[in-house]
């Protein structure tokens, strides 16, 4: 594994198989654990912007894959979304783990990152015809987070390119499922959207009481201005999976382009977008759409009578993460409301169900990082015929697309964010 070679200082990769492997006895897989987390990771970024043979360069020290690995792959190219303004060295990781060049690419680039970060995420676009980036102003839970989601969004539909699911990364995602296993995975969704579904944080007093200045503000916004066409907030993750001709109406129809106009001046919009325009299925039938309003009602109708329940696919699979007030919070470094895993986590996140995990750091425990990253482009250059890909079709999205009805549906009745 080229990308893996060139580290500077070399991890011993029998740790990490000793940090996966289930048949390792307890003495070695504590040994593997605290050589693990004294591991140190250092990179010379600058020597990528000075050679000569910037591409060459590029592509071997961070392993980019160069042609489709098989052709069912090749006939089902996928679209990413990434917002970037930081740590670059871990960019080019995450986009070479992610990276097919069947595949396209947008990157919405902070306009405030320096001078020699804007060089190194240039060195994408011009080294790979299937990446582009976009520079706008992006501050953590302000409009232009989705902003530039939007304007990465609009530039993938008008691409060529007939790619056919969409998905959002952060800078600090990791894949879970390899290229060729979530194309599997998306055959069985039936072109239907992926997302959290949660009630806007207005419904409930005692969350709003504890709210900043801006929260407010944004409550006060939205007493003041009516929601476009009536619709009902939700909340949902950014982190969706969104189908080729669900994207399209998101930017093109004037319903959604009514609601993103909206959000502007609102605390997190990133958060209500997707919910708001595909959960209002009487206002806003766009393909996919639900009626958020009755799962919820049904949801918690369901939770009160009865006891929790742990499918073996979680209804929401686009993202695995986990929040502070999951009660998960002790086992876990938190870092803006949410656990950055680390090496002994390892062995919990190669068996999650979900596409993507949110969040592994380079600066904590970066043999985490490695070992997973390892662990997934190993699995990709394999043989999938013992992957199972069936269970996805009964999620509750597709269930419900095929003609079932909510009522009878089966939903996890515990908090998605349990962690094991």
């Amino acid at each position: 594994m080229s990308a893996l070679q060139h580290l500077s200082l070399q991890l011993n990769t029998t740790i990490c198989d000793e940090l996966i492997d289930d048949n390792v006895s307890y003495k070695r897989r504590v040994e593997a654990v605290e050589k693990a987390q004294k591991w140190r990771y250092i990179f010379d970024k600058s020597k990528l912007i000075y050679k000569y043979f910037r591409c060459e360069t590029l592509k071997t020290v961070f392993g980019f894959n160069e042609r489709p690995l098989s052709d069912e792959e090749a006939e089902y190219p996928l679209a990413y979304g990434i917002v970037a303004y930081k740590h670059i060295d871990q960019i080019y990781y995450m986009l070479s783990a992610f990276y097919h060049p069947q595949n396209l690419y947008c990157i919405a680039l902070d306009s405030k990152a320096s001078f020699v970060y804007k060089k190194q995420v240039d060195l994408l676009q011009l080294c790979f015809p299937n990446i582009r980036h976009i520079d706008m102003k992006i501050e953590w839970c302000e409009y232009g987070i989705l902003r530039g989601v939007m304007s990465c969004v609009e530039y993938l539909v008008q691409s060529s390119n007939k790619w056919k699911y969409y998905q959002y990364l952060s800078g600090f995602d990791l894949p879970i499922k390899t290229n060729h296993e979530m194309v599997r995975i998306f055959k069985q969704l039936n072109n239907t959207i992926n997302m959290e579904i949660l009630r806007f944080p207005i419904d409930f007093c005692e969350y709003t009481r504890n709210w900043s200045m801006y929260n407010r503000k944004f409550l006060f916004l939205l007493l003041q201005r009516p929601v476009p066409y009536g619709m009902n907030m939700f909340k949902s993750s950014v982190s969706a999976l969104i189908p080729h001709r669900v994207a399209k109406e998101m930017v093109e129809n004037e319903k959604a382009v009514a609601l993103y106009k909206y959000l502007n001046g609102t605390i997190c919009p990133d958060e209500s977008f997707w919910l708001t325009a595909a959960g209002n299925k009487k206002i806003f039938p766009m393909p996919g759409s639900i009626n958020a309003t009755k799962w919820l009602d049904f949801l918690e109708y369901r939770r009160s009578i009865e006891v929790a329940r742990n499918l073996p696919i979680p209804y929401y699979i686009s993202r695995f993460q986990v929040w502070e007030n999951s009660g998960f919070s002790k086992l876990c470094k938190i870092v803006s409301g949410s656990c950055v895993f680390g090496v002994k986590d390892i062995p919990i996140l190669v068996k999650r169900p979900e596409l993507v995990v949110h969040k592994l750091y380079l600066n904590y425990q970066p043999a985490a990082y490695f070992c997973f990253y390892k662990y997934v482009r190993e699995r990709a250059l394999g043989n999938i015929t013992d992957f199972n890909p069936k269970p996805y079709a009964e999620i509750p999205f597709v269930a419900v697309s095929k003609g079932a009805r909510v009522e009878d549906v089966l939903f996890p009745l515990e908090n998605q964010d349990h962690y094991w």
